[in-house]
């Protein structure tokens, strides 16, 4: 008896141990099948900051050669140039910019954006950096940026948008301190890059919020209270204000603004150590927007820019006051220029433009 119990007893401890394993392998096996299913799967349930960097990633890694001229920032110079093309979404070549442009300058230039919609400054130093890697940086790199850039109640940290989540690499020692304050920060980040569903909470969500919504419409019918038909010109414009008074008040209230300044410090420092010619432009308001924010923000805001430029040797670019954008016939809403605003950007931004980059090689490096 004793030796059977003996024999037995092996059997027994293996029991627990297998259907670890099991489970293990079950886990890991759902996390990346769910992974496939949700970056290869359709956009609508990426929020838009997810959705757009899949495209610009998509374009920057099958782009053929770097570009005269590349734009980053947010949905506030993203937008005027889509518009210029008369879309609505995204364009990652701003074709009529670049026929503009080459009209100009009087030379063919081509026009890459490398804007994200909802991206922060500190995403910028990601994209920077990963398009230096690639040698997609453009001859001329033009950071166009509102203070809206700095602070998003959407995005309340650094390690939060899906740049940082695709962009920051386990080998980017120099960036890796900058994006991980404390436990939390480091814990977040190795989840993200070890459990599929975390990195993916977020599409996961939608996903399901999504599916019930399809459930109880296909029960309830469509509620009538919500319109499909796009907004007049004066309910955009007045729905922007509204979001930009959550805007102000949150980078009013939070540390968001003085973290992503030094955020810009690094950037610009990094474009002239590695000789990339980068061109920073602070662009036009609405004087409607402008009067939601607390009283002397914007003219301090402005020159801290103005400081940081001028610290580093890089070229700096006010259009705030610029006599151009000063009526409502410019923009598309309180924030976004329109197609005659992008016109006049790239008109404003054209003496720079049509230079010959200092290094024209430097940014392929």
């Amino acid at each position: 008896m004793s030796r059977e119990t003996s024999n037995s007893q092996p059997v027994k401890q293996s029991e627990p141990k297998s259907a670890t394993m099991v489970a293990l392998f079950v886990f890991f096996l759902s996390n990346f099948i769910l992974n496939v299913i949700l970056l290869q799967g359709p956009s609508k349930y990426m929020d838009t900051n997810l959705a757009q960097s899949r495209d610009v990633y998509a374009f920057a890694e099958s782009a053929a050669e770097k570009p005269d001229v590349a734009f980053f920032g947010s949905s506030v110079v993203e937008v005027p140039l889509a518009l210029m093309d008369d879309k609505d979404e995204y364009v990652s070549i701003a074709k009529t910019a670049q026929a503009d442009l080459s009209d100009y300058c009087k030379a063919k230039k081509s026009i890459y954006v490398y804007a994200i919609e909802a991206g922060l400054i500190s995403d910028q130093l990601l994209i920077f950096n990963r398009l230096l890697e690639w040698g997609k940086l453009g001859k001329h790199n033009v950071l166009a940026v509102t203070p809206r850039d700095f602070g998003d109640s959407r995005i309340p940290a650094k390690n939060l948008s899906d740049t940082y989540r695709s962009l920051l690499l386990p080998g980017d020692f120099n960036l890796l301190p900058l994006y991980h304050d404390n436990f939390v920060d480091w814990t977040d980040y190795i989840l993200t890059r070890t459990v599929y569903i975390y990195k993916n909470k977020s599409t996961l969500s939608n996903y399901l919020k999504s599916f019930f919504a399809g459930v109880e419409t296909s029960i309830l019918g469509s509620p009538a209270s919500i319109s499909q038909e796009k907004p007049t010109d004066q309910e955009r414009f007045q729905n922007s204000l509204k979001e930009y008074v959550q805007v102000y008040d949150y980078l009013e209230k939070n540390d968001s603004l003085k973290t992503q300044i030094k955020f810009l410090e690094r950037l610009v420092s990094f474009c002239k150590k590695q000789n990339i010619e980068l061109i920073v432009v602070n662009l036009p308001l609405t004087a409607e927007n402008r009067a939601l924010m607390k009283p002397g923000f914007y003219d301090k805001f402005s020159d801290t820019l103005k400081k940081i430029a001028f610290d580093n040797s890089t070229e700096y670019i006010d259009l705030s006051a610029d006599p151009k954008f000063a009526g409502h016939d410019v923009f598309h809403d309180s924030a976004h220029l329109n197609k005659l605003g992008g016109k006049r950007l790239i008109e404003s931004l054209a003496p720079q433009l049509c230079r010959t980059a200092v290094d024209e090689g430097a940014s392929s490096r």
